[in-house]
């Protein structure tokens, strides 16, 4: 089961899924399910759009740079969108950021979506963010 917003198939997300018990906990994972439980089909779905459109925006913005005042409004929408999904610190974002470069099925999924430029310049994104976060 795949679509061109969520490309991970199911094996691939249950691959994803112990990784995360692994590196953040079983409780963690399992509130994350819970609330994309709670959110619904619709709700899900709607998280997916705000994901694309967000990243689009990175995409479409690319040329001005990470530092980018505009650019790094978009890196502060999608800490807040990650933390839909578990309370996402910076360093557990900053992570993430990593994550969305270095895992190979995050950064097909990526790549599909906007490019092979985007899970490089959107990790350099997220970290300019959180080494000039209020929150470190």
């Amino acid at each position: 089961m795949t679509s061109k917003i969520d490309q991970l198939t199911d094996e691939q997300q249950t691959q994803h899924r112990e990784q995360a018990a692994e590196r953040y906990g079983e409780k963690i994972v399992e509130d994350s399910e819970k609330r994309i439980e709670a959110l619904g089909e619709a709700g899900v779905a709607d998280l997916k759009k705000q994901w694309f459109e967000i990243c689009n925006v990175i995409y479409e913005r690319r040329d001005y740079g990470v530092s980018d005042k505009f650019v790094q409004e978009q890196a502060r929408k999608l800490h807040d969108w990650v933390n839909n999904f578990w309370d996402c610190d910076i360093k557990a974002f900053r992570g993430l950021g990593n994550t969305y470069n270095s895992s190979p099925d995050f950064r097909a999924n990526i790549i599909n979506q906007f490019g092979g430029e985007m899970p490089a310049f959107l990790e350099q994104v997220i970290a300019h963010y959180c080494e000039n976060s209020r929150d470190q």
